[in-house]
């Protein structure tokens, strides 16, 4: 069984990891900022921007004005509003870049993985953990192209645990493959919920599907089924004799 939901928490901007909350075994909310890049000198950036820009609005006002008494030039005024525009493009792209610096989890789960520790410097896209969410975990069987026309989506199936034999639980059909492989197996996804988390990914299973039906159908215990090169038969015992029955 494999989780459903696995993704890896990484960085979007380089630079030295300011703090990391995280351990391995640590529960993590989608959204949440697990840790985070610094951002003293990116900081220090937008207030010289923010400075900039107050500046160049005063001056674009102020030539707005002295051209309103034909006492400037429409390039000066052109000019003015560009850089007064320009300034605000640069504060909005540095404070686009502290809040890049955050690291978020993508998804729900727990920590498996943990590659950095505060006070390391990381490059963009660099992996700082990995996430499962192993609340609902998938199974993968492959049936044969003589089985598969009988599975359907979302038929409920049977999962025995070899860990637990006298342990059964239950899952459904999520996918079935349109395409066979080369050797006409068709790939079936079996879903499993599992919400108080007591299954672990990686645990082998055994799928039982129900692919056909017979109504009044007699059950032949496998042991009790004679074969030989041709055909297959059982014993029947009638008035104390066996006699063999196709």
């Amino acid at each position: 069984m494999n989780p459903v939901e696995r993704a890896t928490a990484s960085t979007q901007v380089a630079g030295t990891i300011s703090y990391l909350h995280i351990d391995l075994g640590s529960r993590v909310r989608k959204g949440e900022v697990i840790g985070h890049i610094d951002t003293k000198l990116t900081e220090l950036s937008l207030q010289s921007a923010t400075l900039s820009h107050e500046k160049l609005k005063k001056d674009y006002q102020r030539i707005q004005d002295l051209y309103k008494g034909n006492a400037s030039s429409e390039i000066e005024l052109l000019s003015a509003k560009y850089n007064f525009e320009n300034t605000a493009v640069q504060r909005k792209q540095i404070k686009q870049q502290i809040e890049n610096a955050k690291i978020i989890a993508p998804i729900s789960g727990t920590i498996i993985t943990n590659d950095f520790k505060t006070g390391e410097f990381a490059n963009s896209g660099s992996s700082i953990a990995e996430i499962v969410n192993i609340s609902k975990l998938k199974a993968t069987v492959y049936l044969d192209e003589t089985e598969v026309y009988y599975a359907k989506l979302n038929q409920k199936v049977e999962i025995e645990l070899p860990s637990f034999p006298q342990k059964t639980i239950s899952g459904h059909i999520i996918y079935i493959s349109p395409n066979g492989d080369e050797n006409h197996n068709y790939q079936v996804d079996v879903l499993i919920d599992n919400p108080d988390e007591w299954l672990k990914a990686g645990t082998n299973v055994a799928v039982k599907i129900t692919l056909k039906q017979e109504e009044n159908a007699i059950l032949i215990p496998q042991q009790a089924i004679v074969s030989d090169r041709k055909e297959n038969y059982v014993y029947i015992i009638s008035h104390g004799v066996a006699h063999a029955k196709k």
